[in-house]
């Protein structure tokens, strides 16, 4: 799976408020599902995030970013091999 995911499209106010809710709601769970068709990456928020706003004005023109970065919380992998130390006495 890639380890980046970019998004970019022209929205109508609805769809954008339709985005910030479901991200809402992916915090609010403690799961967030973000992706295409083609790829999805599953995010499990920790509970300290950083959050980062930034708002630029140019030309008559309006950028709003926001960021949001936290540290991932180590997960077992169902298929990790168990490894144990063989000892035998001589």
């Amino acid at each position: 799976m890639s380890k980046e995911f970019k998004h970019e499209s022209l929205e109508i106010t609805e769809t954008i408020v339709q985005y910030l809710n479901s991200i809402r709601d992916g915090f609010e769970n403690g799961q967030l599902v973000l992706g295409n068709k083609f790829e999805q990456f599953e995010l499990e928020p920790s509970n300290n995030i950083t959050m980062k706003i930034k708002v630029k004005r140019k030309d008559g023109s309006v950028k709003v970013s926001i960021k949001f970065q936290w540290e991932e919380k180590l997960r077992s992998k169902k298929n990790k091999m168990e490894f144990s130390l063989l000892t035998t006495a001589m």
